[in-house]
């Protein structure tokens, strides 16, 4: 029974630091984005943003970003700011680079 508890401590630990991982939040977001439920989505992928950049992983800090102003457009931002910013980010070397991230502005333009 008690080695049943600390297995269970372990896991919940485990549970609660994976939770605060970037690549933890970027997937509940993605997954939350692709259920079209981008106010749910919205805190995840800025946490995914700060310890994307934090990280200096400049392509998926831009991926939240991108995935974050889709949702931002129905609720924060009107959608002709969010679509001058896509097409900002589209010219950069950043973007232009990883076909994926292109298409994600694409999709959000």
């Amino acid at each position: 029974m008690q080695a049943m508890l600390k297995l269970l401590g372990a896991f919940s630990v485990a549970t609660l630091l994976l939770g605060q991982t970037p690549e933890a939040d970027f997937s509940n977001a993605e997954h939350l984005f692709r259920l079209d439920n981008y106010a749910k989505a919205r805190p995840y992928w800025l946490k995914a943003e700060r310890g994307y950049a934090a990280r200096r992983d400049f392509v998926r800090a831009t991926w939240a970003r991108v995935s974050r102003l889709r949702g931002d457009s129905e609720t924060v931002l009107s959608y002709p700011v969010v679509s001058q910013e896509m097409a900002r980010l589209l010219d950069t070397p950043l973007v232009q680079k990883h076909p994926e991230l292109r298409l994600r502005c694409l999709v959000v333009k």
